[in-house]
């Protein structure tokens, strides 16, 4: 029943663009410089306590398509006004498990910023995704002169098959995998696995959810290239 009551604000959300952008850093363990930052959309309409709300209520009430184009703009409108010394830094950004954004809409992308920005473009598989629509969406990005990185790999969904098929340029390991992963031998054992993998087809290693210095001791220990999570710094 609530859920029916936030769904008659969707529209109004998105029409007005009741969305805020923040930026949480990613750095590289290898040199300890900036790598870039990750782009999150915060709904400014009360009734949405977060961001995954509105998605699923988008999606539910048919409106996702439209809410994901806005929020990919607002990231990279605003990713326009940074500061000079963060020019070089990627810029990472959450897209949906089916093709929401058309190849005209990445070519529109391409046209208007990346002259201006690197930008990464972020698949997450909820669901079981076609080979071929992965394919297709895969060579859309990179056409469109972007990289392409696997998000959330270890979650449940996200799969060494998922991985296969999409031969990404990053894999981003789920927070659940790192969380404690300095007293876990068996996670640490599942990411020496992917780690060899990854070097093997020549990919990035980045791992989310870093909270602790113990944490991001052992990543460094395990040549992950790049890390996020409060303890490095939290979206602003």
């Amino acid at each position: 029943h609530r859920a029916s009551l936030r769904r008659t604000f969707i529209k109004d959300i998105i029409e007005k663009n009741q969305l805020s952008v923040v930026f949480q850093p990613i750095v590289s363990l290898k040199t300890s410089e900036l790598f870039g930052f990750e782009a999150l959309s915060r709904p400014k309409n009360p009734n949405y306590k977060s961001i995954i709300e509105l998605i699923d209520d988008a999606e539910a009430s048919g409106h996702y398509i439209i809410l994901e184009k806005r929020m990919v703009y607002n990231a990279l409108d605003a990713y326009m006004s940074r500061k000079d010394k963060y020019r070089d830094c990627y810029l990472f950004i959450n897209t949906a498990p089916y093709a929401t954004l058309e190849e005209k809409d990445y070519n529109d992308i391409r046209d208007r910023y990346f002259s201006h920005m690197k930008v990464v473009f972020e698949v997450i598989e909820r669901n079981r995704m076609d080979p071929e629509e992965i394919n297709l969406r895969k060579s859309i990005v990179t056409n469109a002169g972007a990289k392409f990185a696997l998000d959330d790999f270890g979650s449940g969904y996200s799969n060494h098959l998922a991985l296969l098929a999409l031969e990404p340029d990053i894999i981003k390991i789920d927070r659940e995998m790192v969380r404690g992963i300095n007293d876990d031998v068996r996670k640490q054992h599942m990411l020496e696995d992917i780690v060899s993998y990854a070097r093997y087809r020549g990919t990035r290693v980045l791992a989310e959810g870093v909270e602790t210095r113990d944490e991001l001791e052992t990543l460094c220990r395990m040549s992950i290239d790049y890390a996020q999570g409060y303890f490095i710094g939290r979206p602003s």
